[in-house]
């Protein structure tokens, strides 16, 4: 389990149904903008507060914290009994699933805001680019067992994106508006995509098809293997950072716009949308398929769920909190982190 469900980062969990019942809140001391992993009766996620939390997926009740030294933003991945997170310190850390124990760590000279992909050899993750204008910065392979630099990609202006690994290619957006697609295992590069301003949003990757949004307000589909376009779909947002979720039909986008939108997967065009409308423009987080529905949070403060075919709303459910982040599904919970007041939603 990791940032947006998998090292493919398609934001397509487990097919189960969520009712929306609340389970339980866990608050820390910072902000959450962190995505959960939620695996093995655990769910672990950072905070703002610059700790490392597992909490048991039924009761809420903390299991274990690990200290950094500087507030996370990262969500961590996990990968056979290991935690891997990255932190704004500057360091990648591999904590033992069960107990915190800290395993190694990696310091990489510039914070971390990207979250890691985990495959059964390497960890993939960026440093660099945590704020505008930030200098410096790199995607890196890190060896799994012991943290020990493969290779890395220099990047004048880092990476606030979190890589995607398919088909043997790694996949970043970087703040200098180029998407680059490495040989995972060298670090080669297999091809550099431009667009007009700098990417944030986290790649999908899905049937050999990059989907991403740029800053520029738009989303593209490229091909895996030659980075050519498929389509480009303009939305109505001067700046987009959300990132895709893909399903066998759809890709799923919220936008700063107040539209959640839907759009055929190998046409780029716009099967359904919907729209919230708020006193000042709404802002959907990243969404997440998971069966037959999407779930996604709002600036308005609620967690919804929609048919994913038609765009229905069958649920929503509010928490009193400004919700920017991603939802993850695990162990027949959906949690989500609310940023603006510091907590853990979990939902049966």
């Amino acid at each position: 389990m990791m940032f947006r469900g998998n090292e493919q980062r398609n934001g397509y969990g487990p097919g189960q149904m969520i009712s929306g019942q609340l389970q339980w809140r866990f608050e820390t001391g910072g902000n959450v903008m962190s995505t959960p992993a939620i695996a093995n009766g655990l769910v672990y996620f950072g905070s703002r507060d610059k700790q490392v939390y597992a909490v048991e997926a039924q009761t809420g009740q903390e299991r274990w914290r690990f200290a950094t030294r500087r507030g996370i933003s990262a969500s961590p991945a996990l990968f056979e009994g290991v935690v891997y997170v990255g932190s704004e310190d500057g360091r990648v850390y591999a904590l033992d699933a069960t107990t915190g124990q800290e395993r190694w760590h990696v310091e990489l000279g510039q914070p971390i805001v990207s979250s890691a992909a985990v495959t059964a050899e390497m960890v993939f993750v960026g440093s660099g680019g945590a704020r505008p204008g930030m200098r410096g910065g790199a995607l890196y392979a890190l060896d799994r067992q012991s943290g020990a630099v493969r290779w890395q990609y220099a990047s004048e202006l880092g990476f606030y994106s979190s890589p995607a690994v398919a088909g043997g290619v790694v996949v970043c957006g970087g703040r200098d508006g180029r998407v680059a697609a490495l040989d995972a295992q060298t670090g080669a590069v297999r091809w550099l995509f431009g667009t007009e301003a700098e990417i944030l949003s986290t790649p999908a990757i899905a049937d050999e098809t990059v989907y991403f949004g740029g800053c520029d307000g738009r989303l593209y589909a490229l091909d895996l293997h030659t980075g050519s376009a498929r389509w480009v779909w303009q939305t109505s947002q001067s700046f987009l950072d959300a990132s895709p979720a893909v399903n066998d039909a759809l890709v799923f986008l919220g936008g700063k716009d107040g539209y959640l939108t839907a759009l055929d997967k190998n046409t780029g065009d716009v099967r359904w949308q919907q729209y919230k409308e708020t006193a000042e423009p709404a802002s959907f987080g990243s969404p997440l398929v998971g069966g037959d529905l999407v779930y996604g949070g709002c600036s308005d403060g609620a967690l919804y769920a929609w048919e994913a075919a038609t765009g229905k709303e069958v649920w929503r459910q509010p928490t009193g909190a400004r919700i920017w982040t991603s939802p993850a599904i695990g162990d027949g919970l959906l949690c989500i982190g609310t940023g603006s007041d510091r907590s853990v939603f979990a939902f049966r």
